[in-house]
């Protein structure tokens, strides 16, 4: 059945099957007029006041296009171009000024405010996935990013309503942020993720949209502004300092909602409200969804943070598993080995080995000491905190505004040490300690690297003395005085493995065989008086172990000249 439509000072005949198709794909616009008996009588009516027609006009693709002819005014997209030029203007005063409090607080606005593994994620600044897009490195950086946030998004709300942009921007940043904290070692500031956001989704919409898009505004979305802006893009490939990863995670996050969206442009009559809260809610999601996925990995470090790599720590003993990021950027904790999340990161988690001269003291002290030195500032009181496991002793202790914990494992004389150093983390979603602990929680405690190397040359030749001496030293120095004890004393007795056996027994008591002194009196006899100190470690030993009839025994054999009056004094006067 044909009518008659008016349209653009054109008069024509139409099918009314035709004009429903027509309709629905947006490509007449409700202010055009039909004459069609049955509907409008022998006058003409706006497609809009024909009920016959409420349908057809309410179809997706008609709302949106009945939406962008309007041309509203786009007062989100003004006013986030305003807030970042603003905040960048402000930042590039304070930049110029010579006052400390301004320098102070440029410095604390770029570390509190840039996204990134550590600050977001480690430290819990959930903001910084917004505030991050108002912070630039100068007013140059802001002027390449607000003309493109001021056009595009001025695009994309025509079409998307204000919801809809606000939609891409949240999904932009989402997107961005999430590659960011999983790709990229440096932390990233700078508003172009809702630049390059707002970009894709002008792109998408006129793909998406296709003859929907009335014809004098179909250049200005599709791919005739891809070939516009690629070379802006192609440019910032050559720039060390740009976050591509960002960039990409923020085209990603505006071709997603642009593709799949129902926005409230594109719902009609009773339905509007509803697919406006639809979106809205949509953007509270996205919005909050950093939240959720601090939480998840702070409570979770195990699967946030991975891939992991087992890493034998080099000459102490331990294999322990790190995030793949962590091993690869190694960094000296005082003369410890030590990792960082990222090249910038100044908090260190360490596992090494020392080896000690001489037994500890108050073990506690000696830690707050240690650290005090090694950080610069006073240390607080130490405080026991639970062990990692049995034999382990665990510690922390404030230095400063860094908090240290430590955890300790004495093998003889190898102290291994494994630990953190942390400042107050920024909020209860930071995730740095946990994730610490749970790489402590993998520590595998292997033999001391430098008995290993012994024993595999003393088991080519056992019955070489110099190795023998040697293994019997390392298993002395790895806390295992039974085993170094049983080598010596098989050895052929030499003075050199007589010294070796009386150093051990010093220093480990119980190891000496119920036959110890019958071995060691004739060995100090047969000493020369020019080795004065085997025999006063021997006479020493002697007196502590309460054979004080031997100690004076020994005692006359040796020069007058020797003073042994304070070894002597642990025996009782005859």
């Amino acid at each position: 059945m044909r009518a008659w439509l008016r349209h653009d000072g054109d008069e024509y005949p139409v099918d009314l099957a035709d004009l429903d198709e027509t309709i629905r794909s947006g490509a007449l616009p409700g202010d055009a007029e039909l004459k069609h008996p049955p509907w409008t009588g022998s006058s003409f009516h706006r497609l809009r006041d024909i009920p016959a027609l409420r349908d057809a006009l309410d179809a997706p693709d008609a709302r949106f296009a009945d939406y962008l002819r309007q041309r509203r005014p786009t007062w989100l997209t003004g006013a986030v171009a305003v807030l970042v030029m603003a905040t960048a203007m402000f930042q590039s005063s304070l930049a110029g000024s010579d006052a400390s409090w301004a320098t102070a607080r440029l410095q604390r606005t770029f570390h509190q405010w840039m996204i990134g593994l550590e600050p977001t994620l480690l430290d819990g600044r959930w903001w910084t996935v917004w505030a991050s897009q108002l912070s630039h490195a100068d007013l140059l950086h802001a002027l390449f990013n607000v003309p493109i946030i001021a056009y595009c998004g001025y695009r994309v709300e025509q079409a998307l309503a204000p919801s809809g942009a606000l939609a891409v921007m949240a999904a932009a940043l989402l997107a961005g942020s999430v590659s960011i904290i999983a790709l990229e070692d440096a932390p990233v500031f700078g508003s172009s993720i809702i630049a390059y956001g707002l970009w894709a989704a002008q792109i998408v919409i006129g793909l998406r949209m296709g003859e929907a898009i009335p014809p004098r505004l179909r250049g200005r979305y599709g791919m005739g502004n891809l070939i516009f802006f690629a070379p802006l893009y192609a440019a910032g490939l050559f720039n060390t300092d740009v976050s591509h990863i960002g960039h990409v995670g923020g085209i990603i996050g505006g071709v997603l909602v642009a593709f799949f969206l129902f926005a409230e442009t594109m719902a009609g009559g009773a339905v509007q409200e509803r697919a406006r809260g639809r979106v809205l809610l949509t953007v509270g999601l996205l919005s909050a969804a950093p939240l959720l996925l601090l939480a998840a990995a702070a409570r979770a470090p195990g699967l946030a943070y991975g891939p992991y790599t087992t890493h034998l720590v080099e000459g102490a003993g331990v294999r322990v598993r790190l995030p793949q990021r962590m091993a690869d950027h190694a960094v000296p904790v005082g003369a410890l080995q030590g990792w960082r999340p990222s090249e910038n990161g100044n908090e260190p988690v360490f596992v090494d080995q020392v080896f000690l001269e001489a037994p500890l003291g108050a073990q506690d002290n000696w830690v707050a000491a240690w650290w005090a030195r090694h950080l610069g500032s006073p240390a607080g009181p130490v405080r026991a905190i639970e062990p990692l496991s049995a034999d382990w002793q665990s510690f922390q202790v404030k230095v400063g505004r860094w908090h240290v914990t430590e955890h300790q494992l004495q093998r003889g004389r190898w102290l291994l040490r494994a630990g953190y150093v942390t400042r107050r983390p920024a909020s209860a979603l930071a995730g740095r300690r946990r994730l610490y602990a749970s790489i402590l929680s993998t520590l595998e405690v292997l033999e001391p690297p430098s008995l290993v190397d012994v024993r595999a040359r003393w088991s080519t030749a056992p019955e070489v003395p110099v190795l023998q001496r040697a293994y019997a030293r390392e298993l002395r120095y790895a806390g295992r005085p039974a085993e170094a004890d049983t080598v010596l004393a098989g050895v052929k007795p030499r003075p050199e493995i007589a010294q070796e056996r009386l150093a051990l027994w010093r220093e480990y008591p119980d190891s000496a065989p119920p036959d110890a002194v019958a071995w060691l009196l004739p060995h100090l006899t047969a000493a020369a008086p020019e080795a004065a100190d085997f025999h006063l470690h021997g006479l020493a030993w002697l007196v502590e172990q309460g054979h004080c009839a031997e100690a004076a025994a020994h005692r006359q054999r040796l020069p007058p000249s020797v003073d042994v009056g304070v070894i002597m004094a642990g025996c009782p006067p005859d």
